[in-house]
């Protein structure tokens, strides 16, 4: 009951983390009245906006009607209003733009569709304004023109005076073709040549004028007429639809929907791949091929007592060498010759420094004892295993904790790569250490090291697992039950040891350390799992 709560609190914790994370500024909250509106969805958003577009789209319509008969000088007047009112709502905006939860809040995402949606119904009126203009300035200037001249002269006037002013003419061409004593009797009574033409300039003067006028009056009617069509043409541009639609993704009820929904998809996503991988995945790795070490299948009985203990006496042969961690030698005979050898294969440099073979302390000494005991571990226990001549075992170099062999010698340590495995990969061990008999390993492990025989197979965890002999294979299986794995408890796959084809040898050996996680904390291992898990990779 008491882990339900802990679960329970702690996905609590992670829902308010996700509500804070995307909505901290709620804590300054506008008022009360607004909450109602801070709770509307994209949708209910989508459509309060679509109302205010369309408030706009009546406004250009009464607007319209208001370029048709509005004086020239309210129109100019107006549109200095309106071009004032835009540069407002243009700052407005800026400082909205500036706040750090506007595009998901639903009053501050409604208040600034409104504002755009204004600036755009205020671009269409100024548009209209402006187009009414001219055709205003030419009604007026034709009806004052109209109004001046209320008639025009007909055709038939014209027609008259344009007869008057060819008599006139025709007059003053008959009397240049008389003789000139008779011009001269008539001027010189007459003044006949100079009244023939002034009235012939007087009529067709007449003519022009009446010929004007009407030409004047016409184009002024016409200016009316097409001045009037031009204001009952006036339309304001729609609003463009983007104003109704361009709306954040999500408002802040949306995202707190949202964080709830990952809040469950995070909690039980977990616990689905669990399924899967227990009844699909697990069950494909159980029957990939296992590692073998073919050619090295000799088989190997393990000892009769193999127990693990604080301290272990190690008393050397005749022609034999130890090689002895500083942290484990705790004595050694005055009579034994000691000296310093830097690594414990130097054909494997890299797998001797990095297990803690390295500046090893070498001992020379027949029947000799070596005390073996960790002082700075205070869990670690040892044991001894012997490897006959002939027989090999798989040892992680970290788990020696000493090695004996043949004076003269080296150590006989073989690395094998299974990078091609499947196996090797799951177990996250592509490299593995094989050591040759004739010698002595004095093993380490936390609580103390076991090793038993594999009879029909062994299944446990894969950090428990330190070594087993040659003529063993070793693979994966699935975990013994679902529910603690699905718990998180165990892990999925633990490692299987069994004999290697048809061997026929049911007593291999298998080494296996009692606690590997004793004396580690979980913040220590958690600083070097990279390098742990690269140090097992590499079969360390």
């Amino acid at each position: 009951m008491k882990a339900f709560f802990g679960w329970l609190l702690n996905r609590a914790v992670i829902y308010v983390l996700l509500v804070a994370a995307i909505a901290v500024s709620v804590m300054a909250w506008p008022s009360l009245a607004d909450l109602g509106r801070e709770t509307m969805g994209r949708d209910e958003l989508i459509a309060e906006v679509a109302a205010v577009k369309q408030d706009g789209q009546d406004y250009l319509a009464r607007a319209a009607k208001d370029a048709r008969n509005l004086p020239l000088e309210t129109l100019r007047a107006r549109i200095g209003e309106r071009e004032e009112r835009r540069a407002e709502l243009e700052k407005g905006l800026e400082g909205q733009s500036e706040e750090w939860l506007a595009p998901y809040l639903p009053s501050r995402i409604l208040e600034q569709k409104s504002d755009e949606i204004e600036i755009a119904v205020i671009d269409r009126e100024i548009a209209l304004f402006q187009a009414a203009l001219e055709p205003r300035a030419a009604a007026a200037q034709a009806a004052a023109y109209v109004a001046e001249n209320p008639t025009i002269p007909t055709m038939r006037s014209i027609a008259a005076s344009r007869r008057a002013c060819i008599s006139a003419g025709e007059a003053v061409e008959q009397f240049d073709e008389l003789s000139g004593i008779e011009k001269a009797v008539r001027n010189l009574l007459r003044d006949e040549s100079e009244n023939l033409a002034e009235s012939k300039q007087t009529r067709c003067e007449d003519l022009k004028r009446l010929t004007q006028r009407r030409e004047a009056g016409i184009a002024a009617a016409r200016a009316l007429v097409k001045a009037r069509d031009e204001l009952k043409g006036l339309a304001a541009e729609p609003l463009p639809e983007t104003l109704s639609k361009d709306i954040a993704s999500a408002t802040l009820r949306d995202i707190l929907l949202q964080a709830l929904a990952a809040l469950i998809i995070v909690t039980l996503l977990p616990y689905a791949l669990r399924v899967i991988c227990y009844y699909v995945l697990a069950p494909i790795a159980e029957r990939r091929p296992p590692i073998r070490f073919d050619g090295l299948q000799s088989p190997f009985r393990p000892p009769q007592t193999a127990t693990s203990s604080i301290s272990l006496p190690l008393r050397l042969r005749e022609n034999e060498v130890a090689l002895v961690r500083q942290d484990f030698l705790q004595s050694t005979s005055l009579a034994s010759s000691k000296r310093t050898q830097w690594l414990m294969d130097w054909r494997h440099p890299v797998a001797s420094f990095a297990s803690g073979m390295r500046f090893l302390t070498r001992i020379e000494s027949a029947d000799e004892a070596v005390i073996i005991s960790a002082f700075k571990d205070p869990l670690a226990e040892v044991t001894l295993l012997e490897i006959p001549e002939g027989s090999a075992v798989v040892v992680r170099p970290r788990a020696i904790a000493a090695i004996t062999h043949a004076a003269g010698e080296t150590p006989h340590l073989a690395s094998h790569w299974h990078i091609f495995s499947l196996v090797a990969w799951l177990t996250l061990q592509l490299r593995y250490f094989t050591f040759h008999g004739p010698a002595r390993l004095v093993l380490k492990g936390g609580r103390g090291v076991r090793i038993e025989a594999a009879e029909h197979g062994r299944m446990l965890g894969q950090d428990q697992v330190i070594g087993f002999s040659t003529d063993l294979s070793y693979s994966v299986i699935r975990t013994e039950t679902f529910a603690p794995y699905f718990f998180g408890q165990v892990g999925l796959l633990k490692d299987r040891v069994e004999a290697a084809g048809d061997t026929g040898n049911e007593g291999g050996v298998l080494i296996i350390e009692e606690a590997p996680l004793a004396g580690k904390s979980g913040i220590r291992r958690g600083l070097e799992g990279a390098l742990d898990a690269m140090l097992r990779a590499f079969g360390v």
